[in-house]
């Protein structure tokens, strides 16, 4: 059983997927998992217009940054290779 606002997916293909972010408790762990020869970016936006790349760059194997303040959604993308099943995660931070 994930957390109540944990986000995690498949990057099927060459369009981005876009994840809501306002209801997800920070900080929050975010993590892609590039499938074997693909690469896979992400951006982020706090306005909804302006996307920026995070710290990690292009990842080609797994890859994870923090996020200690609140975006309003993440984009995640396949830049290259083929396969379909490359996947991300957003693990937030639980609140006791």
């Amino acid at each position: 059983m994930g957390f109540r606002s944990e986000r995690t997916g498949l990057i099927p293909g060459s369009t981005a997927v876009t994840v809501p972010m306002l209801s997800v408790a920070y900080p929050a762990t975010v993590a892609v998992y590039p499938a074997s020869g693909c690469s896979i970016t992400c951006e982020y936006t706090v306005d909804g217009a302006a996307w920026t790349a995070w710290a990690s760059g292009t990842a080609t194997s797994t890859a994870y940054d923090v996020l200690d303040s609140a975006v309003r959604a993440l984009r995640f993308a396949r830049t290259a290779g083929s396969a379909t099943d490359s996947r991300y995660h957003v693990l937030p931070t639980t609140r006791g």
